[in-house]
Formats: C-alpha cells, sequence, structure tokens
C-alpha cells in the first residue's frame, strides 16, 4: 500500500510538472502551519464539549493498569523508567518528546495524586487526538491550498526533464508524509493491542524506510510541539 501511494504520488508529479509541483510544496508547507497552529486549540474545545481526553485515555489505562510500575505515584524525575515499561525502549526516540510535552498539558486534567497509569493514558490520549485534529485540518487545509494552486493556470509539461523532477518532488514530499504518519501509528500498531499488525509492521521494509526518514526529520519538530 505504501508503495503504491508513493508511486502515485510519481505519477501525478510526472503529469504536472516540476513548477506546479514546487508550488503544491509551498501550499502543503502552508497547511502544514495552519495545522500544526490550529490542532490543539480544535482538541481542547472538543474536550470542553464532550470529554474526549478522559473517554480515550480510559481504554489505555485499562491496559496501563496491569503494568505494575505504573501503578506507583507520578513523579516526573522518573518518566524514563515509566515510559519503558510500556515499550518505549523500543520506540522512545520517536514519540518521547512529544509524550513528555502532553504529559505537562494533561496536568490539570488528572486526579490530586495520579498515577503514572493515569498521567500516561491521558498524555497518550490527547497525543493521539492531536494527531487526529493534525491530520483532518491539514487534509481540509491542503484541499484548499491545492485548489490555489489549480487556480494559477499552469500549463502542461512538454519537456520529459521538467516532467521527470515533478515526479521527484512530488514523491518526496509524499515520503516526508508518510513517515510522519508511520512514526506516530509505529508504537500503537506494535504495542500489541491490534492482533499481527506488530509482526506486518516489522517486517516491512518501506516501513523501516518511513521511519529512519521520520527518526531523521521529525523528533526535533514533535518535541517542540505543545498541543
Amino acid at each position: 500500500m505504501i508503495g503504491v501511494l508513493l508511486l502515485l504520488s510519481f505519477i501525478r508529479g510526472f503529469r504536472i510538472g516540476v513548477w506546479r509541483s514546487v508550488f503544491n510544496l509551498v501550499g502543503v508547507a502552508a497547511a502544514f502551519l495552519g495545522a500544526y497552529a490550529l490542532a490543539g486549540p480544535a482538541v481542547d474545545f472538543l474536550n470542553t464539549r464532550w470529554d474526549l481526553l478522559q473517554k480515550t485515555a480510559t481504554w489505555w489505562r485499562r491496559a496501563f493498569d496491569a503494568v505494575p510500575p505504573l501503578l506507583v505515584p507520578y513523579d516526573p524525575g522518573t518518566f524514563d523508567e515509566a515510559f519503558s515499561s510500556i515499550g518505549g525502549a523500543s520506540w522512545g526516540r520517536l514519540l518521547q518528546g512529544a509524550v513528555k510535552q502532553n504529559l505537562l498539558a494533561v496536568g490539570a486534567l488528572a486526579s490530586p495524586e495520579p498515577t503514572w497509569s493515569e498521567m500516561l493514558s491521558l498524555a497518550l490520549a490527547r497525543l493521539l487526538l492531536s494527531s487526529v485534529a493534525f491530520f483532518v485540518l491539514f487534509s481540509i487545509l491542503r484541499i484548499v491550498a491545492e485548489g490555489i494552486v489549480k487556480s494559477l493556470g499552469f500549463t502542461t509539461p512538454d519537456s520529459f526533464l521538467v516532467r521527470l523532477w515533478g515526479g521527484i518532488v512530488e514523491t518526496a514530499l509524499s515520503l516526508v508524509w508518510l513517515s510522519l504518519l508511520a512514526g506516530v501509528l509505529y508504537p500503537f500498531l506494535t504495542a500489541g493491542f491490534l492482533g499481527r499488525a506488530r509482526e506486518a509492521a516489522a517486517g516491512s521494509y518501506l516501513v523501516a524506510v518511513l521511519l529512519s526518514v521520520y527518526q531523521t526529520i521529525w523528533p526535533a519538530i514533535i518535541a517542540r510541539v505543545k498541543l
């Protein structure tokens, strides 16, 4: 499926040429910044109306309450120990910074004397909902940006080289965004809750490539996201 998506991106870029692909890249960057700015407020708004964070955290907490190291009182100084107890040793570099930021954000929602189980449940629930909000907003804003680019009236490129570079730019762009999706979903796919998803993700060459791209580009960005 990943290979098909990358192939379709190349075909699309080859069809529209490099200049329209570059403008699409600018539009995607603008959509990213807009989604980045709006994801946190969107989650806060939805949580105020429907308590989505607490409801989502309940599912996580059922799993975490079965892990004895997470039943101790919450202490930020023992983050590494608590995080590793839920498998953080294998994928901690992917999401550790974001989890820390979300722990700070959910402090007001926790009970007066929370356990690590409660805090991590709330933090991961917020991270998951913020990621969903980001991708929904990003998709909407990207459609708007693509509509603006189409309105600029680019002509169909004639040069093979222009088409080839367009395919390369679009493929690289899709690779970057798929790497973000892979980095966010990988911990959930390999946590053992989704049957054979762990084996499928671990055995995929393209997933490994996406995670390598993710680890190269995104950790410093996500660690600074205060959703």
